[in-house]
């Protein structure tokens, strides 16, 4: 019985934890346990600085008895969406991704006074995005040892071992800065971290420095210490760095975390809970597509998923969206254009010459960016700035980023008098999945922009009800109130 539970657990059928408070229950259906974590998670946090207390959680979840609500909390800090504040009074929980971001120097006495006593110990970098799981994962991990040290971006910290110890995420160059004190304990809390951040990025391509300056591959520099090389290039292909030095951040025991066994989901329940939320819908009354007899409206999907993606079901979307498009009775008024499923950007910039007047786009995203792929099937972050060029003077009209935080990057689109569908939290694969089926839906239905929206809705509203609040619809700049 353990067993078939268990690959039941890891296949995501069902959603089971073997740990105190959860083991009694077994979810049998991730899509309704995914929109009971939406009641709770949702732009609602963010004038609450992301603060959960008892008399919020009534009011959100009336009909929740004492016991559901605590067992609902206890799943979100499995998932390490949440964390305890033990400092507070009651019981208070804290959403660390709609913390305010950290005090600038002479902001904070207490930060100022802290920042004083660590000394930086290592750079973890991603030079090609880091993946926006991390930062809320880690906080979720290590805020319960702070002190209302805490924000969007930053944590100071002291372990059970009285090490102290800061790290802050730096934006400009997609680095997590760690420092601690200069005790005898701090390079067994520094090995902790860094594990950490390996585990939560899924590596994504990661790469370390000890000075600050010259940095090593992540993979490279493990794979050099499994064979005794005692000397490894940097990054720019000329300093080498000693294997040594980074020896104490490599010989770390198996497992992360601080010192308490932080409660683990499955890997699918886990992504579709924290790193992913819905998509969003356009202004009425627009109807963009073809009356009969004249040309057809083309349809060009496009995605990513390369390794370290926290997308795993952009084929199933496509699959589904183009079946609900083509059952439709005006289906003969579209084309889909050959879809590019692990595209690059050469192969977007080809595919854009076909003059797409849709163009969806299914991956992963952050604030500044999608990702798409390169040859070598790593991430390739598209900045904001791209994005802009590239539809400067396309032809399309409607652009859906299904992808994570992808509210900027449709603001930007959108200047161009282009109706863009983005998401200003991350998106699930279900919610995902569903609005794209009520949108191509109505589309294949020969309805206008505005019905096919509102099929789309619809949709959401029935199976994903809690995500409908984060949609966005971007025009001409402007943020639409639909």
């Amino acid at each position: 019985e353990s067993s078939a539970l268990d690959f039941l657990n890891r296949a995501g059928v069902v959603v089971f934890f073997d740990k105190e408070k959860l083991r009694e229950v077994i979810y049998i259906d991730p899509n309704w346990l995914t929109q009971q974590v939406y009641r709770l998670i949702n732009n609602d946090l963010r004038d609450r600085e992301g603060r959960i207390d008892e008399p919020w959680l009534v009011g959100v979840l009336p009909e929740y008895t004492p016991q559901d609500r605590i067992r609902l909390i206890e799943l979100l800090r499995n998932f390490e969406l949440i964390f305890a504040d033990s400092t507070q009074k009651g019981q208070v929980w804290i959403a660390p991704q709609y913390l305010p971001q950290a005090p600038q120097s002479g902001e904070n006495d207490l930060y100022d006074i802290f920042m004083d006593d660590v000394s930086p110990a290592f750079r973890f970098r991603f030079p090609k995005f880091m993946p926006d799981n991390v930062m809320i994962n880690f906080l979720s991990r290590y805020g319960p040892f702070s002190r209302k040290q805490y924000w969007h971006d930053a944590i100071c910290f002291t372990n059970t071992e009285k090490v102290k110890c800061s790290v802050v995420f730096r934006k400009t160059d997609q680095c997590l800065q760690v420092s601690t004190d200069g005790s005898d304990r701090s390079k067994a809390l520094q090995k902790e971290i860094c594990q950490a951040f390996v585990e939560l990025s899924k590596n994504a391509n990661a790469e370390i420095s000890i000075d600050g300056r010259h940095f090593v591959s992540w993979q490279k520099l493990v794979e050099a210490h499994k064979l005794e090389n005692r000397n490894l290039l940097a990054t720019d292909e000329e300093t080498p760095l000693p294997v040594e030095g980074f020896v104490h951040l490599l010989d770390h025991r198996e497992g992360t975390g601080p010192d308490m066994k932080t409660l683990k989901s499955s890997d699918k329940a886990s992504n579709e809970a924290s790193e992913r939320l819905p998509l969003a819908g356009m202004e009425p009354g627009i109807a963009p597509f073809p009356r009969p007899g004249t040309a057809k409206t083309k349809i060009l999907f496009v995605a990513a998923n390369p390794e370290g993606s926290t997308r795993e079901q952009t084929d199933v979307e496509h699959r589904r969206l183009k079946d609900q498009l083509l059952r439709g009775r005006a289906r003969e008024q579209f084309e889909f254009l050959h879809p590019q499923l692990a595209v690059t950007i050469h192969e977007l910039l080809r595919a854009m010459n076909d003059e797409p007047d849709i163009v969806h786009f299914s991956g992963s995203g952050t604030s500044g960016g999608i990702i798409i792929t390169n040859e070598m099937n790593d991430p390739q972050m598209m900045s904001v700035a791209a994005l802009e060029r590239l539809f400067k003077k396309s032809k399309a009209r409607i652009v859906v980023l299904s992808a994570c935080y992808s509210a900027e990057q449709a603001r930007t689109i959108s200047e161009y008098g282009i109706y863009v569908v983005g998401n200003n939290m991350p998106i699930s694969d279900p919610a995902a999945i569903s609005f794209s089926e009520g949108f191509y839906n109505g589309i294949g239905e020969g309805k206008n922009f505005e019905d096919a929206f509102n099929d789309a809705m619809v949709v959401i509203l029935t199976v994903n009800a809690a995500a409908a609040d984060m949609i966005e619809v971007w025009k001409n700049g402007e943020k639409l109130k639909l």
